[in-house]
């Protein structure tokens, strides 16, 4: 997927002098070329939850004894899955002397909205070596709402992620779904990837709908396209 992409495009930017272990997915399809990868990680094949966890668990383990064993100067950490567990796995990764880096790429979980979760993560940000955010505004937040010393926080600005697809065949494709849908002479207006509340589905529909000079307009088309979470997918029937 592209968390996978984001890391080879990260890992490949590392000097080369630098000995890298990544730890990923099984299902990895962009492994980066300058590390040693170890795929501990499989937890997205299973249903059930219990079985997402206890492989999420193991994996992390493994990393443990990985650590133990190589003894890295830094650990770079991008998601937590199970917090208490993680915060655990935090703690025993500073008491081997291992500094930790974490990429914080959303402060809170998406479906946050109430900020229940903010005293875990100021007191799991506050446990850090060093933190990683994409934008200026992320780090004025851990400044002030999480209250985090400057001195940890890095900013690294989130380029454009560059997919490897072929131009030909999505000109095709487009051309396809146009002549299928009949958008050849309409303005598309188009909300991609998951559909949810943090994504603004919902101000998007009632903007949509509440505006005669978009619903009623012939020319004009709304397009929602991707997996529903948090929203009432019977819904989109009355765009």
């Amino acid at each position: 997927g592209q968390s996978a992409l984001y890391d080879r495009f990260l890992i490949d930017n590392i000097s080369k002098d630098i000995d890298i272990f990544y730890f990923g997915d099984n299902n990895n399809e962009f492994i980066p070329q300058n590390c040693t990868f170890h795929p501990f990680f499989n937890y997205t094949i299973y249903k059930y939850n219990i079985l997402k966890a206890f492989n999420y668990i193991r994996a992390w383990f493994r990393i443990l004894g990985k650590a133990n064993e190589e003894r890295p100067e830094l650990i770079h950490i991008q998601w937590i899955k199970i917090r208490p567990f993680d915060m655990l796995m935090l703690r025993i990764l500073k008491y081997m002397n291992i500094k930790v880096l974490f990429t914080a790429h959303n402060l809170l979980p998406h479906n946050d909205l109430k900020e229940k979760t903010l005293p875990f993560f100021r007191k799991y940000y506050k446990n850090l070596n060093g933190i990683i955010v994409h934008s200026s505004s992320s780090k004025n937040e851990l400044l002030s709402k999480f209250c985090i010393p400057d001195a940890k926080i890095h900013v690294i600005n989130h380029g454009a992620i560059i997919l490897p697809v072929n131009e030909g065949e999505v000109a095709d494709y487009m051309k396809r779904f146009k002549k299928e849908y009949g958008l050849d002479d309409k303005a598309v207006f188009l909300l991609c990837g998951a559909q949810s509340k943090y994504k603004g589905y919902d101000l998007l529909k009632e903007t949509w709908l509440g505006t005669p000079a978009l619903c009623n307009n012939d020319q004009l088309c709304l397009i929602l396209a991707g997996k529903v979470f948090d929203v009432d997918s019977n819904s989109y029937n009355n765009i």
